[in-house]
């Protein structure tokens, strides 16, 4: 199927290019954001489950393996070729695909997905099931109200419009349906964000964001970002800001 072209080619090659170095060296401190999402928002306790911008799927294998229940399809997707080719890889070589109770099934890119007609066999045939796709955050090929429970672990802040994001998630959760978020914090807090321009610059490299892209860290307050989650729908929103570890090797 060719589906028409869509406005985040940019990230979708960025993202994509990026996948190597993203496994290599980020993705084990991405972990630490994951798994307080999942605990923050006892995903263990919902039986459909949406993850977006699941990247080369890391967490997103401890997540089935360890933490999801029985009888659950949990949807996972990423925008970039790059991140999802990492993801098969990574699933299908991993000791959960030696599960007989648990189907992992690549679905591709589509336009939209019948979710209950892909998870037939649930509870007979296995007891979990993983539909990996392509999909844009901000244009999710699901219907009204499929899901009881969306997890995006840093990614609303990578997005070209987060608030599309954020209506998209609203629009895909049922009624009473729970929805959870990680972004980087607050830039002045944030060291890597501090720390690496300023030793470029003792080495006399120009190190200057470029203002015609938002800064990774772009949504750290705490009041915006609220007014923008309510704005998308949501009536009960709980924030607050934690500290990870970044991991740098020499």
């Amino acid at each position: 199927m060719e589906l028409q072209k869509k406005k985040w080619d940019r990230n979708e090659k960025e993202w994509g290019d990026f996948s190597d170095t993203y496994q290599s060296i980020l993705e084990n401190t991405a972990i630490q954001s994951s798994m307080i999402l999942y605990s923050i928002t006892r995903a263990k306790d919902y039986s459909k489950l949406c993850e977006v911008g699941v990247g080369c799927g890391l967490a997103s294998r401890m997540f089935v393996s360890n933490i999801m229940k029985n009888s659950t399809v949990y949807c996972a997707s990423d925008i970039a070729d790059g991140m999802n080719q990492k993801y098969k890889e990574g699933f299908t070589s991993a000791d959960v695909s030696l599960n007989p109770k648990v189907k992992y099934q690549w679905v591709g890119e589509e336009e939209s997905l019948d979710i209950s007609k892909l998870a037939s066999g649930l509870g007979v045939k296995f007891n979990k099931m993983v539909l990996h796709l392509k999909a844009d955050n901000e244009s999710l090929p699901y219907s009204d109200g499929t899901f009881d429970c969306y997890l995006s672990s840093l990614s609303l802040n990578l997005v070209n419009d987060h608030k599309k994001m954020l209506a998209e998630s609203f629009r895909v959760l049922e009624n009473g349906g729970v929805a959870g978020f990680t972004v980087l914090g607050r830039i002045e807090n944030c060291n890597y964000a501090t720390f690496l321009p300023e030793v470029a610059k003792s080495l006399g490299h120009d190190h200057t964001h470029d203002t015609d892209i938002k800064h990774p860290a772009h949504l750290g307050d705490k009041e915006s970002l609220v007014k923008d989650i309510k704005d998308a729908g949501f009536t009960s929103v709980k924030t607050y800001y934690t500290k990870t570890n970044i991991i740098f090797e020499s």
